[in-house]
């Protein structure tokens, strides 16, 4: 539907859904699972990802203004590099596809202004909502940082290649870091470490293996 409204001249795609979250209607699309794009008549054989593919580039080519943020306060990076559906730690997300398009370069991506766009966004935070109670509620975590909080290593390496910065911290004050040992992701911690990540106090704490903690106190050591 979304795509086909995208043809209509008259239509304004910065607006919201007219739903209970009211998110702005990009956002909606890259939350939403590629099978939720599958319809009842297309062919077997069609990827559910061009579907979505086609959705996002035609949104794309209406100006959508990228700097926007959904309504938990998370830019287009953060929702792409987060699990779209449940959370699944064992499982790249589907959105790294769509991340590899905003970031990349020439033929790779969506361009040089939607990649610039992004890559002002890289280290941006979080920026909170508010809650029922009139309270503000804030995870301050970076895209890396939400990456890392699922598990999703591809997105978390794109975006250090990038220039993101491992030690932003997010919930509670602690940098990805914490997330990957916290996760028991050997692999997280050590692409992290490779990256220049710190290892704050509350690091050691969250610990659960001697494979991870061995590669928290080897990085002291050579340190």
């Amino acid at each position: 539907m979304i795509d086909t409204l995208a043809y209509n001249s008259t239509h304004n795609f910065a607006g919201r859904v007219a739903n209970a979250y009211g998110d702005y209607i990009f956002h909606a699309v890259l939350r939403t699972p590629a099978r939720d794009f599958y319809q009842d008549d297309t062919p077997y054989q069609r990827p559910e990802y061009l579907q979505k593919l086609a959705v996002v580039c035609n949104l794309l080519s209406r100006g959508v203004d990228l700097s926007l943020r959904d309504r938990i306060g998370d830019t287009i990076l953060h929702t792409v590099c987060g699990d779209l559906g449940p959370p699944d730690l064992d499982k790249e997300t589907e959105g790294y596809l769509f991340l590899k398009l905003f970031l990349g370069r020439g033929n790779d991506g969506y361009g040089a202004d939607v990649r610039g766009a992004c890559l002002s966004l890289i280290n941006a935070q979080n920026s909170g909502w508010i809650n029922e109670e009139g309270k503000q509620q804030t995870f301050w975590h970076t895209p890396l940082g939400v990456s890392i909080l699922y598990n999703n290593l591809a997105c978390a390496r794109l975006l250090l290649e990038n220039g993101a910065d491992p030690n932003i911290p997010g919930e509670w004050g602690e940098p990805p870091i914490y997330f990957a040992v916290r996760n028991d992701s050997l692999a997280a911690v050590h692409l992290l470490l490779d990256s220049g990540a710190n290892v704050t106090a509350g690091t050691y704490s969250q610990a659960r293996s001697s494979p991870v903690e061995a590669a928290l106190r080897s990085r002291d050591r050579a340190g």
